[in-house]
């Protein structure tokens, strides 16, 4: 979805585990320099703001800085931090909630606090929803939770 439109992912997780950034995104636009940071939830995840507001995300570009081990790239999580701390509107945070059953997926800008704000967009796309389901599939390999045949 987002390579078709020229954008490359970058590492948002700092170890193992589930915290970090869900997506990191970047490219060179007519502008210059673009990013989009991405929370995703599926269905009726729960989201909680605080978890995109700038001082959280702040804190992640900082622990992912410490521990990338790769100057380039640290150079790229500095200018994260620094155009995040600004305000820079080349700098922009969504959420994406994925509606596995109807085959859309809602995104929403978000503001400094991770409040979303603005307009939600609207995009169905058959090849993105194919490779989650796939990549879901794989996790769920009892087919327990894709099925809805929940463990007792």
């Amino acid at each position: 979805m987002m390579a078709a439109e020229g954008w490359r992912p970058i590492n948002g997780k700092p170890g193992p585990g589930p915290q970090g950034v869900d997506g990191i995104f970047v490219r060179m636009g007519e502008a210059g320099f673009e990013a989009r940071l991405i929370e995703t939830k599926t269905n009726a995840s729960r989201y909680a703001a605080r978890q995109m507001s700038d001082a959280k995300l702040g804190e992640d570009l900082t622990r992912l800085y410490l521990t990338c081990g790769d100057p380039v790239l640290g150079k790229l999580y500095a200018g994260l931090y620094k155009g995040l701390a600004e305000g820079d509107a080349a700098i922009r945070k969504q959420l994406w909630r994925h509606h596995l059953a109807r085959g859309v997926t809602e995104q929403v800008s978000l503001d400094r606090a991770g409040e979303a704000e603005g307009p939600v967009r609207l995009v169905q796309s058959h090849v993105f929803l194919e490779a989650l389901a796939a990549g879901l599939d794989e996790l769920d390999r009892g087919r327990r939770y894709w099925t809805g045949l929940y463990p007792s």
